[in-house]
């Protein structure tokens, strides 16, 4: 059954999710995307982009690979 809603449609590019999320990721570059209620500290998109590649290097540093 389709899932139907009031709201405008939305075109999704045919990208990976990774890929769509990355770009987006890009674009808002230093706009704060995080607060750290308890320490105020803030992260950005940049901030959580840099993050997400260091730890994904790691991983393949130790041999985990795609899939695992």
């Amino acid at each position: 059954m389709p899932i139907k809603s009031g709201l405008t449609d939305v075109d999704v590019p045919c990208i990976p999710f990774h890929e769509m999320i990355f770009s987006e990721m890009r674009r808002y570059g230093n706009e704060i995307a995080l607060v750290n209620n308890d320490t105020d500290e803030t992260f950005t998109f940049e901030d959580i982009l840099l993050k997400t590649k260091y730890i994904a290097n790691s991983l393949l540093a130790m041999g985990i690979e795609k899939g695992e």
